[in-house]
């Protein structure tokens, strides 16, 4: 009986320590996408993993907002039979972050207030429905 357990007990681990928290910080493996202007783009995407779930990816991890801008962040789901939920991007705080779902529901856009005043990492989630269960991704907006 204790060999059968064994394989759950591994993928168990798999999974709490693939939600462990990280450091937001330069060099950190992670991609960032330098925010300087009026707005920023996120395309997202559904893909298969783990042979019988789908996932999100994101071309950025990080989203790096420098001191003295407040872009619009917009979201752009890619994927066909896809929308972003009413929570769309969930987790960001307001303020300095106003959030509102666009585009048919393709898109989802946040206005980031940040003016060099609100400085810190914020970890959100993107969620999407459609034809198939999407497991939610957890990237992250830096304002410098």
């Amino acid at each position: 009986m204790t060999i059968r357990v064994l394989p759950y007990a591994f993928a168990l681990s798999v999974v709490v320590l693939g939600c462990a928290p990280a450091e937001i910080k330069p060099g950190d493996g992670r991609s960032h996408l330098p925010c300087p202007g009026a707005s920023c783009d996120v395309q997202v995407s559904v893909v298969s993993c783990f042979a019988m779930f789908n996932c999100l990816m994101v071309d950025f991890d990080v989203v790096d907002v420098p001191r003295g801008n407040a872009p619009d962040i917009r979201w752009k789901l890619v994927t066909e039979g896809y929308t972003f939920t009413d929570h769309g991007i969930d987790g960001l705080p307001n303020p300095p972050f106003s959030c509102q779902l666009a585009g048919s529901g393709r898109q989802f856009m946040c206005r980031d207030t940040h003016q060099g005043s609100t400085t810190g990492s914020w970890k959100y989630t993107i969620n999407v429905a459609g034809p198939h269960w999407v497991h939610s991704l957890d990237p992250w907006v830096l304002n410098n």
